[in-house]
């Protein structure tokens, strides 16, 4: 019994040394983590890259990426031809762990240096991973270039195979969205203890009326909103309005996409007080009608609406309504 006991014991032993030798499997890092790159994000990503490969015409790749959620994000790319003509895939949709795996998906055994590397007038210090041949899908080598100042993509992704080549070169970077002043993320701790926003309303006859929104019961998923209505002379009218809203969908009220707004900036006087505003403005044009919204934010107070002046012009009429900022009052 004592042999046998000592050979098992030997076995076991030798079993574990075996599992100590084998090497994990290696996880590639990147010089940013989920946290970094939500924050960079703020107001969504536009990557654009010069795509080259042996053999095949050059051409333009545009990725879009915008949070979805608290938990998510969308991803667009758009092919852009030499000619400038363009073809959109449909939105993919991710969790931030996700997209952050798919930029190191082969990436697992890879070698990583620190390099400058120079693209168009401007040097990255990025971290170069760089995986060895793969059998399996022909590739000889694969090399991926991260910066930390640009989070959440690469800037620069080349494939190197028998019969060539293939690379993207980061060329422009810009966001989505406008910045307001203040990142969507700010706004629920400026206002879930608490606000009081009081507007006047000026209807397309030029009457005026007040209404006011309070904001209670703020937690970390969203809020109690009241809103209340007053006649010109200042008596509620009817019982107020309440319901539960989310911050995500709250926060989607002030996404203000570059392609469809322009942005300026101003100070101006609302509720007694001078305010450095963000004065969004959308057009469009529909046979002979034409419409403006001039959306104004308040710099200072993450998710103030300052005003908002809607027109609308037709050979046969001109409206115009108008919300203006009187009182307010954040915290409790």
């Amino acid at each position: 019994m004592r042999t046998i006991f000592c050979v098992a014991a030997l076995l076991m032993l030798a079993a574990s040394v075996q599992s100590q030798d084998k090497p994990a499997a290696r996880k590639a890092v990147l010089p940013w983590d989920v946290a970094a790159v939500k924050a960079a994000w703020a107001w969504g990503l536009v990557l654009t890259f010069d795509h080259e490969q042996t053999g095949k015409p050059s051409e333009r790749v545009r990725f879009e990426f915008a949070e979805e959620g608290q938990d998510g994000l969308s991803k667009l790319r758009t092919l852009i031809s030499a000619k400038g003509e363009e073809s959109a895939d449909k939105p993919k949709y991710l969790t931030w762990e996700q997209h952050l795996e798919s930029l190191t998906e082969h990436f697992g055994a890879a070698a990583a240096t620190d390099e400058e590397l120079k693209l168009g007038e401007t040097t990255y210090s990025c971290r170069c991973l760089t995986a060895p041949a793969d059998e399996a899908t022909g590739v000889l080598k694969r090399r991926a270039w991260f910066c930390a100042d640009v989070a959440g993509m690469w800037v620069k992704y080349e494939i190197e195979r028998k019969d060539g080549v293939e690379t993207w070169r980061m060329n422009a970077r810009d966001t989505v969205y406008h910045d307001a002043g203040w990142r969507l993320s700010e706004i629920a701790p400026a206002l879930k203890k608490g606000a009081t926003f009081k507007y006047r309303y000026i209807d397309e006859r030029g009457i005026a009326s007040t209404f006011a929104l309070t904001i209670s019961e703020g937690n970390d998923e969203g809020f109690k909103e009241v809103i209340t209505y007053f006649d010109r002379a200042g008596k509620q009218e009817g019982e107020s309005v309440s319901s539960r809203v989310l911050w995500s969908r709250y926060e989607k009220g002030f996404l203000f996409a570059k392609s469809e707004y322009q942005l300026t900036t101003s100070t101006l006087e609302y509720a007694g007080q001078k305010l450095e505003c963000s004065l969004l403005t959308f057009s469009e044009a529909r046979g002979d009608a034409a419409r403006v919204v001039i959306t104004t934010l308040s710099r200072k107070h993450p998710g103030m609406i300052v005003a908002r002046h809607t027109s609308i012009k037709s050979k046969e009429m001109t409206l115009s309504t108008r919300i203006e900022l009187q009182e307010f009052k954040i915290g409790s």
